[in-house]
């Protein structure tokens, strides 16, 4: 490569770092060195002949072989300034539009906030969290159905077609940074959308449960934010997995239980509510303890929602 930019580092446990570092190696960028957690990736270095970093050594590995590009991709890790400042430029994937929506679980709050349409982001690593420069970005539109593990999907299929302007940038030796224009929203790793982790309250309108309960369907992928909780009486709480909205009217309060039914999986505790909201009857499938009969439920209004019983993450 006939640039100042030749030598790269890649620090990240996504399947991306494999695909990006692919495309970087296309172009004609060396990349010597890989810092990953995931098992997956380690192989493939190793499969590479790439050095891998423990993260821990990574600033003495750039400013020892004088690396020009770090590379972050699907790290949650806040690089230190020192690691930022050995390489020549430090780059970021952020799964979100910036300025716009800045921070951690950023499709999640795209889902939970109802935004239409979302971005994904290459930008420049300062010394702020996802405050640099952009180099490269592309957008998409959120389907009406949408879950956090769809949009995590998007994101990342919407990144490698980015990357190929970063690379790009890098390959002819002259970044085409912009600013950041305008102001976001930030969300730290501990926000959550609800008080109580993601309880369901009995005020709460039909769609705004819709929302909740995509945008905490993360899939296979670890969630590390909470689950949907409902709680269907003073000490069970029922995981919500999914909602759908029925077509009938009721003068039922906000919050009384409707209907119940058990299924072919009962017996290992999956259960249906049909519960009225302020918009409308709601029906909610979900998991329970085995063996839990909440027949009684019916006619009743479920409780108000036990502050410590909201607390479950996965």
């Amino acid at each position: 490569m006939t640039s100042e930019f030749s030598t790269a580092v890649f620090v990240g446990d996504h399947p991306l770092v494999v695909a990006c570092a692919g495309r970087a190696t296309e172009a004609g960028l060396n990349v010597i060195g890989v810092s990953t957690a995931d098992a997956s990736i380690a192989t493939w270095a190793t499969s590479e002949g790439i050095t891998q970093v423990a993260f821990d050594d990574l600033t003495s590995f750039l400013v020892s072989n004088n690396v020009d590009v770090l590379l972050s991709v699907g790290n949650l890790r806040i690089l230190p300034d020192d690691m930022v400042d050995a390489a020549k430029v430090a780059i970021n994937f952020h799964d979100g539009p910036l300025p716009g929506l800045a921070g951690m679980h950023t499709p999640m709050w795209a889902l939970w906030r109802g935004e239409s349409s979302y971005g994904v982001t290459w930008h420049v690593i300062e010394h702020g969290i996802d405050e640099g420069d952009i180099l490269a970005t592309a957008s998409f539109e959120i389907a009406d159905d949408e879950t956090t593990r769809s949009m995590n999907m998007k994101c990342f299929a919407a990144a490698g077609g980015a990357f190929d302007s970063v690379v790009e940038q890098l390959a002819s030796g002259h970044l085409r940074p912009e600013r950041q224009l305008g102001s976001g929203s930030y969300f730290g790793r501990y926000e959550r959308p609800v008080p109580a982790g993601a309880i369901i309250t009995q005020t709460m309108p039909r769609e705004e449960i819709d929302r909740l309960v995509r945008a905490m369907d993360f899939g296979p992928t670890l969630n590390r934010v909470g689950r949907p909780l409902l709680q269907v009486d003073e000490t069970r709480l029922m995981v919500v997995q999914s909602v759908r909205f029925v077509d009938s009217a009721t003068t039922q309060e906000p919050g009384t239980v409707l209907a119940y039914e058990t299924s072919s999986a009962a017996d290992a505790g999956q259960r249906t509510l049909v519960v009225a909201t302020p918009t409308g009857p709601v029906e909610l499938i979900g998991w329970v303890e085995p063996g839990a009969d909440l027949a009684g439920a019916v006619g009743h209004a479920l409780p108000d929602p036990t502050p410590h019983l909201g607390t479950l993450e996965t």
